[in-house]
């Protein structure tokens, strides 16, 4: 019996090989090219000296009540404050720009999922607000990253930047000269964009494959993937840009805090389906599902007016979830190995999704400060510090849960692609050993059948004969004919069932021997059972053919034999034998005729089938047998017979090549 589980060499590590380039390559790419400069560009000089930043714990300081701080905490790149109502304000001190500086510098700050923020350049006069909760009108900067313009001037300054954002206060501010800025912006805006049409394309294959095969795991996958596409559109940015406008303020924040959950429940949902098969303990189960139903309920938190408490229960939820996954897969990791996605390959798979998405949850929460300021660049702040300062390090902390959700379509995509192959290379496996089962017992069936019906046909058709031998055993000479012809009837049925068995075996195989078709048909008729009846034509000179006389023979006595028996009695058998060209290939043809007797015209249809006689030939003897082996003798032989009827008169019409043909 085929295995259930075939062998695919090398499968198992092209899919370790592919799912750890994929996320490494994702955050490289995502996230290493956002680090401000490459190798062969020229470090500028900043105009930025000083940062720092200062919570508003009354949440209602203006512009004039901040620039009277004075205990500003400095700070560089990439900084958290956990969730909490209160704006944060951040002050940076901008040199006065020399002749060789640009004179357009961009302040943007990241993530572009923060809900709202103003931008205060009082020295310039100008006061700009963006962010996921304000309608993108009149930005000056067109990116998916809040950006706000600096002019140089030829005096040092200080900006101001105040975050109001109840779903993150993760924030990274750079300084960049205008043309590096966009050049990085657009770096980031093709990257992720390449990373959603990834997720898109999974979900398109899983969508497709659902409708194809209906399976489950698949159709949770998608939509998983199709809530996390959605969430990636909303998280990078491009759902500010693109429908913002149109959109009600704050509307982008509840779409946003509604689907994280979603993304994690079904994501949840999808992965305990995965491992349903290698039949996890029930606890481990219903504890997930548990889990589940507490994502899906969390956007109510949100409608109640608790978005901040929402975020923080699935930021703190989410390392839970991962470690209830391992517990999971730690109870069935020496059980059901031979699933089609193995169990190492899941771990690897758990490790680093978790981790790509449980380091920025615990930044979120502030929970990591001391990650975040390891980040950070040992450089002094002052004049001359380049104008890019952020690590590549602080770009991923940021953005690794968007990097990580749309990636981790493209992977668990690989990953049941492989699952599928495997599943339906089985599937075939055991629909082949069905089918071979089914045939097996067919043949079994047919076989069965097939003895069961030649047993009824000689214990019917040898009775006859059998009586006629015993009537006349005591009647001497006067008897003898009559035995005679009862010991050939059955020596007759006997030799069709011995030739029908070897015909059917294919143990039967023509052999090429010269002889004369007139005297075969002349032969054929002295054996008959009544050889006055026949009236036999043919050319007056020779007749020679080159074929299997044995098997001519055979095929002539059995159609004479069914002649004479169903003939009108005392009436001529006529057997004509002519010279005939049949597709180019020369031939003899051999015509036998009789008035069809009490037996009456059978089924053309049927004629020729193993075992059939019409109801009106069923009080005569006979097997059943000898049309079925005259039609596969001449097969073999290259030969053909037909049957037609005119006008009361029963013709055969049997051909066969006059030297053998190549078939």
């Amino acid at each position: 019996m085929p295995s259930a589980r075939p062998s695919i060499p090398g499968l198992h590590g092209w899919c370790v090989g592919l799912l750890l380039l994929a996320l490494t390559i994702g955050a490289a790419l995502g996230l290493g090219g956002c680090t401000g400069r490459t190798d062969s560009a020229p470090t500028v000089p900043g105009i930025v000296v000083e940062q720092g930043w200062w919570i508003d714990r009354s949440g209602r300081a203006e512009l004039p009540d901040v620039q009277q701080v004075t205990d500003w905490t400095p700070f560089s790149g990439l900084t958290t404050f956990g969730f909490g109502p209160e704006p944060v304000w951040f002050r940076l001190r901008l040199e006065a720009a020399s002749e060789q500086a640009p004179r357009l510098w961009i302040l943007r700050v990241l993530p572009a999922y923060l809900d709202e923020l103003t931008f205060h350049d009082p020295a310039a006069g100008r006061v700009l607000r963006a962010g996921r909760s304000v309608r993108p009108v009149g930005e000056m900067v067109s990116s998916i990253n809040p950006s706000f313009p600096l002019p140089a001037m030829s005096q040092g300054r200080d900006i101001y930047v105040r975050l109001n954002s109840a779903t993150t206060r993760l924030v990274l501010i750079d300084v960049l000269p205008y043309g590096q800025a966009a050049y990085l912006n657009r770096l980031q805006e093709w990257l992720f964009a390449a990373l959603i049409a990834l997720s898109a394309i999974s979900v398109l294959w899983a969508l497709t494959e659902w409708v194809i095969y209906r399976e489950s795991v698949v159709g949770l996958f998608a939509i998983k993937q199709s809530i996390a596409t959605v969430w990636g559109l909303l998280a990078a940015g491009f759902a500010r840009i693109l429908v913002g406008q149109e959109l009600p303020a704050g509307a982008l924040t509840a779409a946003q805090s509604t689907l994280l959950p979603l993304t994690v429940a079904t994501g949840i949902a999808f992965v305990a389906a995965l491992m349903n098969s290698y039949r996890p303990p029930r606890l481990w189960t219903r504890l997930l599902f548990g889990l589940v139903a507490g994502f899906t309920l969390l956007p109510l938190l949100q409608f109640a007016g608790l978005t901040r408490e929402a975020r923080v229960i699935a930021n703190v939820g989410l390392p839970l979830v991962f470690l209830c996954l391992f517990m999971t897969l730690a109870s069935v990791a020496r059980r059901h190995s031979d699933q089609p996605v193995p169990l190492s390959l899941l771990f690897v798979y758990l490790c680093i999704y978790s981790l790509l998405l449980s380091v920025p949850a615990l930044i979120n929460l502030g929970s990591l400060d001391g990650l975040v300021a390891a980040t950070r660049p040992e450089q002094p702040l002052g004049v001359g510090r380049p104008a890019a300062a952020t690590s590549p390090w602080e770009v991923l902390a940021v953005y690794a849960s968007l990097v990580s959700l749309m990636l981790d379509g493209f992977v668990m995509r690989i990953l049941l692609m492989r699952r599928a192959y495997v599943q339906r290379q089985a599937q075939r496996a055991t629909e082949l050993e069905l089918q071979r089962s089914e045939e097996e017992s067919k043949a079994r069936r047919q076989l069965s059948e097939e003895q069961s019906r030649l047993f009824a046909m000689l214990a019917h058709e040898m009775k006859t004969p059998l009586a006629t031998l015993r009537m006349w055993v005591h009647a001497g000479a006067a008897g003898r004919p009559a035995m005679e012809r009862a010991i050939s009837e059955m020596t007759l049925i006997i030799e069709r069932c011995v030739h029908t068995g070897q015909l059917a075996e294919k143990g039967l195989q023509p052999i090429a021997q010269a002889g004369d078709a007139l005297l075969q048909a002349r032969a054929g008729i002295e054996t008959s059972r009544d050889p006055d009846r026949f009236e036999l034509r043919g050319p007056d000179g020779a007749a020679p053919i080159l074929a299997d006389m044995q098997m001519l023979s055979i095929v002539l006595v059995n159609l004479f034999d069914n002649a004479a028996k169903y003939s009108a009695p005392q009436s001529p058998i006529r057997v004509l034998v002519q010279a005939q060209a049949r597709d180019g290939h020369p031939g003899w043809c051999w015509q036998i005729s009789n008035v069809t007797g009490p037996a009456g015209m059978p089924d053309p249809a049927r004629l020729f089938e193993k075992y059939y006689r019409s109801p009106g030939a069923r009080h005569q003897s006979g097997s059943g047998l000898g049309l079925f082996l005259v039609r596969g003798l001449l097969d073999l032989m290259g030969g053909t017979v037909q049957f037609q009827a005119q006008d009361g008169w029963a013709v055969f019409d049997v051909w066969l090549p006059a030297t053998p043909v190549e078939r």
